[in-house]
């Protein structure tokens, strides 16, 4: 009985012994996975439940890390004009419509893609496994796509697009800081473009952002060398065919390229800081002509002149001071300076533009809304600045005599305006039969190559000597 007790309670022992080594075990591994579980949700947005940019951070370098790895793209995801959800159906609406932005998104892309909110309405896609550049539009259009279905919010219907930055490693030699800051460059870009753009780059468009960092650093030395110029394009009433004012726009003279096309500069200097100093260059100079032609006399002397204001411009804080400069500088009246800003700028940081525009308008200058129709376009914004002009974009301008579709839009437009007493300027006329149409619309003033292209101050002087009517038809 003595061994058989001795051998029972070994066993009784090493039982024990297993018991707690499993215990001992099982608190470690709840530990651990305490630890983890802490450590995964402290990395997670309480909001939509998804991963924030630590994480994001930490999986894209991994990605880039691994042998025989594919290209790697990166995405960063903004929703538009997502602001005016919030200030429209207020905050809880708003995070409704960012949870449910997620959720869209997440279900079109594939199972090896990360998506986390990176702050605010912005997203961020990780995709570790894509073929090619085509690959990534495909899936910067699924995501799009994803958002086409309208949001219902508190009963309504709202329609979201989204901008979208892709960056797509296809050296294999990034960083994903490196990558992070190109997407989100592409980001920039895109919504340079427009709500609902997307922009791609990758090897080749790399290269053809060198070539605008050295565009870039061309156009601050014709700053200072004093290479650029004002042309004016003539806006004409279309009741009796008289200039009444005209828009100053920038022209480059490059002594290596000639003059450079607006288009191929006026994009990058409206992606930099650089449009502040030269777009404080535009408002003196246009300032400065229009007190020229004030003191010439008649028939120049009541000559309004419009010029356009980038969003980058209303921004900064020194603007409104620099308008007031301008005009004292150059001793013009402010009456005959009209600021055009864009519906993009507008809706912003609309408390902001309005405290803005309501000290522009404080100095006596004019205020028109550009490109109007092709962004939010909606009587109650326009009804909350001190605008005096509302100009249709040239989109529907072009379209007047195609369809009925256009010719609504412009009649509708003409006829908000007037009854918010506003004017009404049509840019873009290239045809006597545009022309027509919007006289019987009832648009107020026209421009474009139908009349004049834009034009050297001493030929405006010529134009106006000659007689300050342009081709009307009756």
């Amino acid at each position: 009985m003595t061994g058989f007790s001795d051998v029972a309670l070994v066993g009784f022992v090493a039982i024990a012994i297993a018991l707690a080594v499993m215990l001992v075990s099982y608190r470690r591994w709840r530990e651990v996975t305490a630890r983890a579980d802490a450590a995964r949700w402290a990395h997670r947005d309480a909001l939509t439940g998804l991963p924030d940019r630590v994480v994001f951070h930490d999986r894209l370098q991994a990605a880039l890390d691994r042998p025989g790895r594919a290209f790697v793209g990166v995405f960063v995801i903004d929703i538009d004009r997502y602001r005016l959800v919030n200030d429209s159906y207020g905050q809880r609406a708003g995070d409704e419509v960012l949870a449910s932005v997620a959720e869209r998104m997440h279900a079109v892309l594939g199972p090896d893609d990360l998506l986390v909110r990176l702050a605010g309405d912005q997203f961020g896609v990780l995709c570790p496994n894509l073929y090619d550049a085509r690959q990534a539009e495909q899936v910067a259009d699924r995501i799009r796509q994803g958002l086409v279905r309208p949001f219902n919010v508190d009963g309504e219907q709202l329609w979201l697009t989204a901008c979208i930055g892709v960056a797509l490693d296809d050296n294999g030699d990034a960083t994903a800081g490196a990558l992070q800051r190109d997407a989100e460059t592409a980001l920039e870009r895109a919504q340079s473009a427009g709500p609902g753009h997307h922009v791609l780059l990758d090897r080749s468009t790399r290269a053809a952002t060198a070539d605008r960092h050295d565009l870039a650093r061309r156009l601050r030395a014709a700053l200072r060398l004093g290479q650029f110029r004002l042309r004016y394009q003539p806006l004409v009433s279309t009741t009796n065919g008289h200039v009444v004012g005209v828009e100053a726009l920038l022209r480059w003279e490059d002594p290596l390229r000639g003059q450079v096309q607006p288009d191929d500069f006026i994009p990058v200097l409206e992606e930099t800081d650089l449009i502040v100093p030269v777009g404080a260059w535009v408002l003196e100079e246009a300032c400065r002509q229009a007190a020229t032609w004030r003191r010439s006399g008649p028939p120049a002397a009541d000559l309004t002149i419009s010029v356009n204001v980038a969003p980058r411009q209303l921004a900064h804080p020194d603007f409104v001071a620099t308008v007031a400069r301008a005009l004292e500088t150059t001793g013009a009246n402010p009456r005959q300076l009209c600021l055009e800003i864009t519906e993009a700028a507008l809706i912003e940081d609309m408390d902001f533009v309005q405290r803005q525009l309501s000290r522009i308008r404080d100095l006596g200058v004019r205020l028109a809304v550009d490109d109007f129709g092709t962004g939010y376009s909606s009587v109650s914004y326009v009804r909350r600045f001190p605008l005096d002009a509302v100009k249709i974009d040239k989109s529907f301008v072009q379209g007047l005599t195609a369809g009925a579709e256009d010719a609504a839009i412009a009649q509708a437009i003409i006829k908000m305006a007037h009854a918010l007493g506003l004017s009404t300027v049509a840019e873009g006329v290239e045809s006597a039969d545009e022309l027509a149409r919007l006289q019987q619309l009832g648009c107020d003033l026209v421009q474009g190559f139908y009349f004049s292209a834009p034009l050297t101050a001493d030929a405006v002087d010529g134009l106006m000597r000659a007689g300050r009517e342009l081709a009307i038809a009756g």
